[in-house]
C-alpha cells in the first residue's frame, strides 16, 4: 500500500506543478481565473492536509478524504483547462 501511495504522490506533484504554472502564467498576462477552479483548488489542498492529521488514519476514513483530494483536483484541473475563463 506504501509503495502505491509513493507511485501516487510522485505522479500528483508534477501534476500539481504545471497546474499551478498554468494559472501563474495565466494570471500574470492580465487574465482571470475560474471560479470554479479556485474554490476545488483550495478543497483540494484542504483535503491533502486533512488526509495527514492523525484523526485520518483509519484505513476508510484516509482512503475517502484521499479520494476527495483527487475528485476535486481533477476538477480543478478541469475548470482551469476549459474555462474561456481564463478570461481577460
Amino acid at each position: 500500500m506504501q509503495l502505491a501511495l509513493l507511485f501516487d504522490y510522485m505522479c500528483a506533484f508534477p501534476t500539481l506543478g504545471g497546474g499551478l504554472a498554468y494559472a501563474v502564467a495565466a494570471v500574470s498576462s492580465g487574465a482571470h481565473l475560474p471560479i470554479g477552479a479556485v474554490v476545488c483548488a483550495i478543497g483540494a489542498v484542504v483535503a491533502f492536509v486533512v488526509a495527514t492529521l492523525p484523526v485520518c488514519h483509519k484505513p476508510r476514513r484516509y482512503m475517502l478524504v484521499h479520494g476527495l483530494w483527487h475528485v476535486l483536483g481533477a476538477a480543478a484541473g478541469f475548470f482551469l483547462a476549459t474555462g474561456a475563463g481564463v478570461v481577460r
